[in-house]
């Protein structure tokens, strides 16, 4: 059997190149004019025949393709709004946020209900008339989060089977929402999002309501792309970080958010 022959890259490389050096030389032995671009000042000439040149041009964009690629990611950004309803800062349901934040892409805004200084709703009926809300605290730039953001996951413990108070304290706040829909017949949020549900539990195991009620708040800010719930049951026996279908559920998350596959680790 005959044994092929390859050439390499760099033959083929000098081969073009010598071609084209070829092709300029008759160019210019037949009085055709030749354009020549000069890589180092990024500037088209056009050869005039008495060995000077004419510039006719420069190069609209002088970074590379890979540094032009990486500004235009930086420029959409994907952003992620977590709201934390645990009150335990080293709980299952922060263990499993930490393992969302060490994978995902973008940038991401945790907002602790438990720590942060954010009122409930206190019905005073701003919003019926008005845009935005009366109370001037940390929602104000949730708020502004919530219109920029891409995917937002709600994360809480269970609490006789729901969210827990101070989750549903700045859940209350999206009432401004509420009352844009159905009371000032506007769109307060323009910008659709991908949503996700995480809930942890020692108890009973039921997260129907809990999950129905993180919906309805997903919902009002424009979600309504929704992953299926992760849930950790039995916490009491096994911390949520153990749960090898919580982690996948994790990842499934991620992979749903980032829209690509996301490569599970259990260590």
């Amino acid at each position: 059997m005959k044994r092929e022959e390859y050439i390499s890259d760099e033959t083929v490389i000098k081969c073009a190149n010598e071609a084209v050096r070829i092709e300029l030389e008759k160019n210019r032995a037949l009085g055709i004019p030749v354009v020549i671009y000069d890589r180092e000042s990024q500037i088209i000439y056009r050869e005039n025949g008495v060995g000077s040149r004419t510039e006719v041009g420069r190069r609209r964009r002088k970074e590379r393709y890979s540094e032009r690629i990486s500004k235009q990611k930086s420029e959409i950004t994907m952003k992620t709004l977590i709201l934390n309803g645990s009150p335990r800062i080293n709980g299952d349901t922060s263990s499993l946020i930490n393992k969302i934040t060490e994978k995902i892409a973008g940038e991401y805004r945790i907002v602790d209900a438990y720590r942060c200084k954010i009122s409930p709703c206190l019905d005073c009926r701003y919003c019926w008339k008005n845009s935005g809300c009366a109370i001037n605290d940390e929602m104000q730039e949730i708020y502004k989060y919530i219109q920029e953001c891409d995917n937002i996951l709600i994360a809480s413990p269970l609490y006789f089977s729901e969210l827990t108070g101070k989750l549903l304290d700045v859940g209350s706040r999206l009432q401004t929402y509420f009352c844009a829909r159905y009371f000032r017949k506007e769109e307060p949020i323009t910008k659709s999002k991908k949503g996700a549900v995480i809930l942890v539990g020692g108890g009973d195991g039921h997260i129907d309501t809990a999950y129905s009620t993180a919906c309805t708040l997903l919902h009002h800010m424009n979600c309504y792309n929704i992953h299926d719930a992760v849930y950790s049951h039995n916490t009491n026996e096994r911390p949520a970080i153990d749960d090898e279908n919580a982690i996948l559920g994790i990842y499934s998350i991620l992979s749903f958010f980032c829209r690509e596959r996301i490569d599970v680790n259990f260590s």
